[in-house]
């Protein structure tokens, strides 16, 4: 198939580089009456490096959230599930914003529904971000990076106009070993690899993998 993009010159400063480690560590609190969709955006974020707690209820969160202030560890953020019993997470948001906290934690709203109202709902409510279910972890890891990321180099300013590209150089003549089962991973991994100068070998699962390295030395 074919097609046709038109596409214009991007305006504004250049895309926001991140610096990872301070994406690390956040106190996040994670807020869903559904035991398995709590967990599993715990867990998620726990692998993000994140420091995560979990509540079933609006009214567990705000218990929380009070007593993390008043021991002077705050939450850096909450996800809030939308459809909760008792209050909803746009009622819990609402709460949130009339405690008199130092520094009010970010807000992300997780929805199943991306309807409209849902949007503006949240919008009014100045909660930063919406993530409609299900969630994944891409999902999340841009979640996380849109609340606490920052621009830590821009490729517009003249300071890095001349900066050197990456060079290959230095690694060039490296021993790889790649493993991977899959024929076409295999081939077009090689190819890369091979383009960029470094010698490589293929094992097709972990068991060959650990044979070989015992067998030889790899970079």
């Amino acid at each position: 198939f074919w097609f046709t993009a038109r596409l214009g010159k991007r305006q504004g400063p250049a895309r926001s580089q991140l610096m990872l480690s301070e994406l690390q560590g956040k106190r996040i609190l994670v807020v869903d009456d559904n035991e398995a969709a709590r967990l599993l955006l715990q867990r998620m974020l726990n692998d993000l490096r994140q420091e995560v707690q979990t509540a079933d209820s609006g009214g567990q969160a705000l218990e929380m959230l009070d007593s993390a202030a008043a021991q002077g560890q705050p939450f850096d953020a909450l996800y809030l599930d939308w459809q909760m019993p008792g209050m909803n997470g746009i009622e819990l948001a609402e709460k949130v914003r009339e405690r008199p906290y130092e520094t009010a934690p970010k807000m992300v709203l997780v929805t199943g529904y991306g309807r409209e109202e849902v949007l503006r709902s949240a919008e009014e409510r100045q909660i930063q971000n919406v993530l409609v279910k299900p969630v994944n972890a891409s999902m999340l890891f841009d979640s996380v990076t849109r609340l606490f990321g920052h621009i830590v180099a821009n490729s517009d300013d003249p300071e890095n106009a001349d900066a050197p590209a990456v060079s290959l150089g230095a690694i060039r003549g490296s021993r790889v070993l790649l493993v991977e089962d899959n024929d076409l991973n295999q081939e077009v991994a090689t190819e890369l690899l091979r383009s960029a100068g470094l010698v490589v070998e293929v094992a097709d699962n972990g068991q060959i993998a650990v044979e070989k390295v015992q067998a030889a030395a790899y970079d």
